[in-house]
């Protein structure tokens, strides 16, 4: 009996395995004939995808059919291959190099945003505690700061004036902790019993060291940004929770920028050079301040406009970590410990109205984007499996400011164009 059973489970093991199809293929430029690395092959009914190597190869197992292979780039048009049952030959794909304009976005009827505290106030700034709002009220001049926390049905479940103090703004920490940001330090709120409370006050050398490079948790690390030459390369480390040496998860550079930034910094010496042997006769600190006042407006000039910081944004959701590489055209899954497993090509980012932006529902763990559309704001889905957009909803509202999302609601932040209204107000969608 023991032997059949045996062989049963052999068979069965057997059988399940042979049902997983590896699938060959190679991806090559249209027009060139050349290989194209790092196309995104995704197939939806298995959930699962791939990314072409160097030499333009790529392997996915399939356990499923029918499926569709979505072959996906930047720069080249989306490709889809149906697939029947297994291919008996190596795939040979071509992509045809995409000219114009990004895809259009299918665009719905507008979505009338409400106003959740309708009192004459100025919201100057909020946070969701808890899923609720809390806010950052200014009622006139003279009563001045207040802290108002509002309940579901979006009424106030208790208030507190700011006494003697003048705040910046409402911060939430990678925690999930609200601070309220003063000139030289803050402090953390909390919420006891529907009443906000001024919990715990620290300096602001702790905050930017402690909260500010925090941009995301789970339960073992804490992930941490840091900034380099000029805001051109970004990179992120894993803390862990427990204690202990820091992982380096991912670092995002923009290699174009950080030449230029080499080649000014030779510029710089060549002019100290100069300086030194036309102005000999001044003593070491004058001449450092004629470079410095030489120099200072060219500076002020490139770190506005000439050297914008890389654009990448990094999120915990589930067992994966999620980096939206905007300087480098993809979006990155990794394991908790920074360890690649998939990369997919983007390009609703080089798109002119859009807004640098991305927003995170850790409730339904969907992530959006926002693009301007006239005198209104759309507001996009993004599929982290293939790296295409499709629309949310398109608000009534141009230049919303503070947007945030969660459970499938958009919260932001509004003040009307027209100054019919001056006071800021806090509005909802979804």
């Amino acid at each position: 009996m023991k032997t059949i059973l045996t062989l049963f489970f052999c068979c069965l093991s057997a059988g399940l395995l042979a049902q997983i199809s590896s699938i060959h293929g190679s991806i090559t430029h249209a027009q060139s004939g050349k290989p194209v690395e790092f196309v995104n092959i995704y197939a939806p009914g298995n959930n699962t995808g791939a990314v072409s190597d160097a030499d333009g190869n790529f392997t996915i197992n399939l356990a499923v059919f029918p499926d569709t292979l979505v072959v996906s780039f930047v720069g080249f048009a989306t490709l889809r291959l149906p697939l029947e049952s297994k291919p008996d030959h190596k795939l040979a794909i071509s992509l045809q190099p995409q000219t114009g304009l990004l895809p259009e976005v299918a665009v719905s009827a507008l979505k009338k945003a409400e106003v959740i505290y309708p009192a004459t106030y100025s919201v100057v700034d909020y946070e969701l505690y808890q899923g609720l709002p809390l806010l950052l009220v200014c009622k006139n001049s003279l009563s001045g700061y207040w802290l108002v926390a509002l309940d579901e049905h979006d009424q106030v479940r208790g208030e507190i004036k700011l006494r003697h103090l003048h705040p910046e703004s409402l911060v939430k920490s990678c925690l999930g902790g609200i601070y309220l940001l003063l000139e030289n330090g803050a402090y953390r709120i909390e919420v006891a019993e529907g009443i906000p409370l001024l919990a715990e006050n620290i300096g602001l050398q702790q905050y930017r060291r402690l909260i500010l490079p925090c941009v995301a948790a789970n339960e073992n690390y804490l992930y941490l940004s840091r900034w380099r030459s000029k805001n051109q390369i970004l990179s992120f480390e894993g803390a862990p929770r427990k204690g202990g040496a820091h992982l380096p998860i991912r670092t995002v550079l923009d290699e174009s920028q950080l030449k230029r930034l080499q080649e000014e910094q030779w510029f710089r010496k060549v002019q100290t050079e100069n300086a030194a042997l036309l102005h000999g006769s001044m003593t070491p600190q004058m001449l450092a301040n004629l470079i410095e006042h030489l120099t200072e407006d060219e500076n002020i000039f490139a770190d506005r406009f000439v050297y914008t910081p890389v654009k990448a944004d990094l999120f915990v959701q589930g067992e994966r970590l999620y980096l939206f590489n905007h300087t480098n055209d993809c979006i990155e899954w990794m394991a908790p410990e920074g360890e690649p497993l998939r990369r997919i090509p983007i390009q609703y980012h080089r798109d002119k109205k859009w807004k640098s932006e991305i927003l995170h529902d850790a409730v339904t763990g969907h992530f959006y984007t926002l693009m301007e559309h006239g005198k209104n704001t759309l507001v996009l889905e993004i599929n982290t499996h293939d790296g295409t957009t499709s629309e949310f909803m398109l608000l009534d509202k141009p230049f919303i400011q503070k947007v945030r999302i969660e459970d499938g609601k958009l919260y932001f932040l509004y003040k009307d164009f027209a100054f019919t209204d001056r006071n800021q107000r806090l509005h909802r969608a979804g």
